[in-house]
């Protein structure tokens, strides 16, 4: 409004609510955000959509929309001048304990590291089974990034050995 004016903007009534003298403020509340949240598209910002919760599909197309050549920063390489920048707006500050914490939780299973790796032989014969990615690439002599690698992929190790994950 403080852009166009207000003259811009029409008020139409889309639907009126009949609101009973022995009604709870509870109920009204129900009613009327049964009625918003299926029918109507309010949003706290006008042209923004803060607040508003997007659906898995509408994620996936807003994601396929801005990704390879479509995103603005496709084939550019910050400068060095740019990269000084970013790393010093970011010097000096800490995340707070209950933040680490929490991102700890989040990733806590959820890496390779902690996934049982499955080594066999070409023929298929189980070699060893090793309860992280790291024990087996030790165990095998390579790096652990090699074994994630050879379990996406389907590759071989050294020749010899073929890795699965058990989970």
């Amino acid at each position: 409004m403080v852009l166009y004016g207000i003259a811009a903007f029409i008020f139409i009534v889309v639907e009126f609510v009949e609101i009973l003298p022995d009604m709870t403020s509870a109920a009204l509340k129900a009613i009327l955000l049964a009625r918003e949240q299926f029918r109507f598209n309010f949003l706290v910002l006008a042209g923004s959509s803060l607040g508003y919760r997007f659906t898995v599909e509408t994620k996936a197309a807003l994601s396929a929309a801005k990704s390879g050549s479509n995103n603005p920063n496709y084939g550019k390489t910050p400068s060095e001048e740019t990269k000084a920048l970013q790393r010093a707006a970011k010097t000096g500050s800490r995340l707070t304990e209950e933040t680490r914490t929490l991102m700890s939780a989040a990733k806590a299973g959820n890496t390779n590291a902690t996934k049982p790796v499955l080594v066999c032989t070409l023929s298929g014969e189980l070699v060893q089974q090793f309860s992280s990615y790291s024990a087996a690439a030790k165990f095998m002599g390579v790096h652990a990034s090699s074994v994630t690698r050879a379990i996406q992929q389907g590759c071989v190790i050294k020749g010899i050995y073929r890795v699965s994950s058990s989970s």
